[in-house]
């Protein structure tokens, strides 16, 4: 995707999420208070916009396969980034303005804002633009934002947690190797394995999953939530001594573009859609990436444990 390209999509996508959010605040104070509105006096409005020709394109950066509709992709894409609340039963409201301070660059990200105090100039994330105003509004840090874990935090959690005692044989397991991939749990005795992933696919109820430390007399099991599976990978790759790279190309003076090897967790990518633009916006694996966030981006992907080798020129 060339620049223009790319930020012809930023334009049209930061256009449907204030269209979103305008109607969910026009709704929510229509009568003079705030009142929750249910989704389905806001899946109309977004389904009229994309049908037409402008706007068509969205439908192909969302999950075709996905059971939910793309305007409740849409919904639950803006609330998980913070622009607008999900509530139970169906129910949003809008969110106050508030700024996210990024940790390196310290730029000033907008959340839940459709006026003009932002600047989306040069912006290519997912929520509000940068604080052009530089108004005096609740700020955040990443952290605050999107309270998450590292590596090194979910190794010393692991640690510390109660061990069960499993006597029934893994589904398939998952040890640190190069090229990643679930394996049957032969492999483990056969090659002497003391730590990996153990996944249970049980008759009824969700796969589970442990990480699994064996000794010489027995193996303990400490259960992982099922969220944290992709950054129990890293974590059991980074103690194996297993380095993930991820590689970046400069575009031009303003622009790298990044493609990862292995997915990354939940809540980096939250992060990265901060300021940076995914290839889709449900599981992406390339992105482009403002020069100027490339120190913020360095900080985010580190918490994984994955290396940035540095940017490498087109040749183009």
């Amino acid at each position: 995707m060339n620049p223009h390209d790319f930020m012809q999509q930023v334009k049209i996508l930061n256009y449907v999420s204030n269209h979103i959010k305008s109607q969910l605040s026009f709704y929510a104070l229509e009568t003079g208070e705030v009142k929750k509105v249910h989704f389905q006096r806001l899946i109309p409005i977004i389904n009229r916009l994309l049908k037409t020709d402008r706007f068509k394109g969205i439908v192909q950066l969302l999950n075709e396969d996905s059971s939910e509709t793309v305007a409740q992709q849409l919904l639950n894409l803006f609330s998980s980034l913070g622009e607008i609340a999900k509530l139970v039963e169906g129910y949003y409201l809008p969110l106050p303005e508030r700024a996210i301070e990024l940790p390196k660059s310290k730029e000033l990200v907008f959340l839940s804002s459709t006026n003009k105090k932002t600047s989306t100039s040069s912006y290519i994330g997912l929520c509000s633009g940068y604080n052009s105003a530089n108004d005096d509004i609740p700020t955040m840090t990443l952290n605050e934002w999107m309270p998450s874990i590292d590596v090194s935090e979910f190794l010393q959690i692991i640690k510390k947690s109660q061990p069960y005692e499993i006597l029934d044989k893994p589904s398939q397991v998952f040890i640190p190797q190069k090229n990643r991939g679930w394996t049957e749990y032969k492999k483990i005795k056969d090659n002497n394995i003391r730590e990996f992933i153990a996944k249970f696919n049980l008759a009824q109820g969700p796969v589970t999953y442990f990480w699994v430390h064996e000794t010489r007399n027995k193996s303990n099991y400490y259960q992982i939530p099922n969220h944290y599976l992709d950054i129990a990978k890293f974590a059991i790759e980074k103690q194996d001594g297993i380095s993930r790279i991820v590689d970046c190309l400069k575009i031009n003076d303003e622009f790298f573009s990044v493609k990862f090897n292995q997915r990354i967790p939940l809540a980096e990518k939250k992060m990265l859609m901060l300021f940076a633009l995914p290839e889709n916006l449900y599981d992406p694996f390339r992105w482009i990436i403002p020069i100027s966030h490339y120190e913020d981006f360095i900080y985010i992907v580190s918490r994984i444990g994955i290396k940035v080798p540095g940017l490498s020129s087109s040749k183009s």
